[in-house]
């Protein structure tokens, strides 16, 4: 697990995270869409939409067939305007990769 990828997969952990988050973290959109794919095809994060303001009535899984499509939209990436927000969250399956990548650094 590179260094951009765990930072990713401990902020989608510590809380549901937006796009735009990532692309601040990594410091390049394109970059952060390659890395949140490569995390989504092997099951390290979830993505999840809100129409509006975040709640925990509101938020709901992307569908798999609509993943690339919503990260390919450069709207996902943004917190302007109001619309519909794209999250990431990190599964088990990410935490787990996380501690080991951890556990190996030291």
């Amino acid at each position: 697990m590179t260094p951009a990828e765990q930072n990713l997969v401990w902020l989608g952990y510590e809380d549901y995270t937006g796009l735009w988050q990532a692309a601040l973290e990594v410091e390049d959109r394109d970059v952060a869409r390659r890395i949140v794919a490569s995390l989504l095809s092997r099951g390290w994060i979830e993505l999840y939409f809100t129409d509006g303001l975040w709640d925990n009535e509101t938020i709901a899984v992307v569908p798999v067939r609509d993943r690339m499509t919503v990260l390919e939209d450069v709207a996902s990436w943004s917190v302007e305007g109001g619309g519909r927000l794209i999250w990431f969250a990190t599964t088990d399956e990410g935490y787990d990769a996380y501690r080991k990548a951890e556990a190996a650094r030291r």
